[in-house]
């Protein structure tokens, strides 16, 4: 809403109440304009309308006229004279302002200033002239274009978004640009085929894949993870995307690889091929250096024995909270029953444009199938449960609102709540997170521990939880090295103290293995014997064990926290001291817990499954969906720098 300028008037007050508000608003009647002026000008000179106090424009004209605004705030389409309170009609795309010039001129209250103040130059004039005819001209651009653009989204069947896309107004702008360079010409000679576009898709996808590939090279050294994600699958073809993750600074990296299609369900088929496109990156494709995380139950872990292959976090929780959903018992059969009718609820609001709370205004699209999006909309409605009730006047929708099931549905957010912030957490893509599946998997079983205070159907919803987690475990000895590298964690208590020894041995086995990498064995040169040698001490040879034992006992009771928030951070700085640990620590905790893929990855994820065969064959579908998150990340990259430009 503009700033207003209250208007004193001491002339007549009357005023007339011949038309509403809503009339001069709305009535494009010729016959009605006298009236509806008279009856602005009467509102405005009694203080009923007033002037805004910002200009309209940049003419001169505005240096003596303002827009007259209602009761509300709200424009009604009439400027007024500053100094007589008459009004005229003002619509920048068809009066523009030579009525309010000649106003000026033969304002009789303009006449008690200065000339110089209210006279407007020739000059100045005709400039309004011609900024009046370019609006016009503009006017007339911009509802051509509004038409072509509808008939091209109807035309094409497309989303309403693709006319907002940076790619589409990218080349709206060229086009643009190109006809005022060289004039008038015909589309067809300027746009190419679609199969000329495809070849350049590849060819843009090839020089990104080369430029990401020789900045992975450097960085893999240090360890990285390789997350397979399932996009689409079907009794036929499975086609799963490749994100490698590794640590960047004090930081996980994550670059998107690109799509790999198979058919059928041939393990070794799908082995070969996921390791033929990881070679195009120039990862290290022996099978026993590979640490692929998977979601779901996939070929490969049955095939990929000699892989490291780590089950999903996400996958596990998300897997056990749909089980509990479709349990079979009366608790659970109850709430699927309430869900269905809260989506009911949220349909029957979209369809008649109910005046409800804006909290349920939600798709609904997600909800049957991501339990996180249910727990959303089950804890909008009841919410809005009062509010619901004085709305929803069919009575089978309103017994999902009594206070019986509101209270069922309240236990499912209480016991589900948890689970949600876990997911959530394990998702962040920027910082290690595999040190945490332990600790939170044993706080999601604090959680489903029964109370005293419990009612009947929250102990039946927390031991049917607490099954379906006992179910979808699948914890790797990864996950649980991941918590040694934490040190507030480092006494391992939150492990049994056969798992503690396990630990142990494989940080040992994993520090031994890295000196022998970076440091293969030099033979020692040979030392004269001296007559007083069997007086020295015996040498005590630091082999790779003891060098790591000693790092190992050093760790573990070190009592230094600082930066414990951020553990890529604390390992970096404590590498000169534990420098055989730091390098083991950076590529255990480059392995993500989870699989799900960034927010704009997403989008492709949707896109992909929608338009399904009609991108092409699957290399066209990688090259496109490649270059995407390649132009995507430049983009975001471009934001970031230039809002750090200007903050600065």
């Amino acid at each position: 809403m503009e700033t207003v300028l209250p208007v004193q008037y001491n002339g007549n007050n009357s005023v007339s109440e011949k038309l509403s508000p809503a009339t001069i608003l709305d009535t494009k009647l010729e016959s009605n304009l006298t009236e509806l002026r008279r009856y602005v000008r009467e509102k405005l000179r009694s203080g009923v309308y007033r002037l805004t106090t910002d200009r309209r424009g940049r003419s001169k004209v505005w240096e003596h006229f303002r827009m007259v605004l209602d009761e509300q705030g709200n424009l009604v389409g009439y400027a007024g004279c500053m100094y007589c309170m008459d009004v005229l009609r003002h619509d920048p795309h068809i009066s523009g302002t030579s009525s309010l010039i000649s106003h000026l001129r033969t304002c009789s209250a303009a006449g008690v200033l200065p000339a110089h103040a209210m006279m407007i130059p020739e000059v100045h004039v005709k400039e309004e002239v011609l900024e009046e005819s370019r609006n016009n001209e503009e006017w007339d651009i911009f509802t051509r274009t509004t038409d072509i653009c509808a008939e091209y989204v109807a035309n094409d069947m497309l989303s309403y978004q693709c006319l907002t896309g940076n790619g589409f107004r990218k080349l709206a702008q060229f086009m643009v640009d190109c006809g005022a360079m060289h004039g008038k010409f015909e589309v067809d000679s300027v746009l190419p085929s679609t199969a000329t576009v495809a070849k350049r898709v590849c060819a843009r996808a090839g020089e990104e894949r080369l430029k990401l590939r020789a900045a992975l090279c450097p960085r893999l050294l240090h360890g990285s993870a390789v997350t397979l994600h399932t996009l689409t699958a079907d009794r036929h073809s499975h086609l799963i995307a490749l994100t490698v993750h590794y640590v960047k600074d004090c930081s996980v990296g994550t670059d998107f690889l690109g799509v790999c299609d198979f058919s059928g369900d041939a393990p070794t088929k799908m082995k070969d091929e996921v390791l033929r496109f990881l070679g195009k990156f120039g990862f290290e494709t022996t099978p026993e250096r590979m640490t692929l995380i998977t979601s779901g139950e996939s070929p490969l872990n049955a095939k990929w024995k000699e892989a490291t292959m780590i089950k999903s976090f996400s996958y596990m929780i998300n897997q056990s909270v749909n089980q509990l959903l479709k349990q079979d018992n009366q608790t659970a059969k109850e709430i699927s029953i309430n869900l269905e009718k809260f989506r009911e609820i949220i349909r029957l609001i979209n369809r008649e444009n109910m005046k409800v709370s804006k909290l349920l205004e939600m798709d609904l699209v997600n909800s049957e199938t991501d339990w996180r999006d249910t727990l959303k909309m089950v804890e909008r409605v009841c919410r809005a449960r009062s509010e619901l009730l004085t709305v929803i006047q069919e009575q089978r929708l309103r017994e999902s609102l009594s206070t019986e099931s509101e209270g069922q549905m309240r236990h499912l957010i209480t016991l589900l709540s948890p689970f949600k912030t876990a997911v959530e957490d394990m998702e962040c893509c920027e910082v290690a997170t595999l040190h945490k599946v332990v600790p939170w998997l044993v706080h999601l079983r604090d959680t489903c521990a029964c109370s005293d205070g419990d009612t009947g159907a929250l102990v039946i919803l927390k031991e049917a939880m607490m099954r379906t987690l006992d179910q979808n475990e699948d914890l790797h000895l990864l996950h649980k090295v991941a918590v040694f590298f934490n040190p507030r964690m480092n006494s391992l208590r939150t492990i049994s103290q056969e798992d503690r020894e396990l630990v142990r041995k494989e940080v040992k086995r994993l520090a031994q293995a890295y000196i022998e990498i970076s440091e293969p064995r030099r033979k020692k040169a040979k030392q004269e014997s001296s007559p007083l040698s069997y007086l020295e001490d015996e040498e005590q040879h630091q082999d790779e064990e003891s060098v790591a034992e000693r790092e190992i006992l050093l760790y573990t009771i070190m009592k230094d926290y600082t930066d414990s928030d951020n553990l890529l951070l604390w390992w970096q700085h404590n590498s000169t001291m534990l420098p055989l640990l730091a390098a083991v620590a950076r590529k255990v905790l480059a392995i993500p817990a989870s699989t799900t893929p960034t927010a704009h990855f997403s989008k492709i994820v949707r896109k992909i499954k929608d338009l399904g065969s009609s991108w092409g064959n699957e290399h066209s579908i990688d090259d496109l969906v490649f270059l995407h998150s390649r132009l995507s990340r430049l983009s975001a990259n471009i934001e970031v720098n230039n809002k750090s430009s200007s903050d600065g």
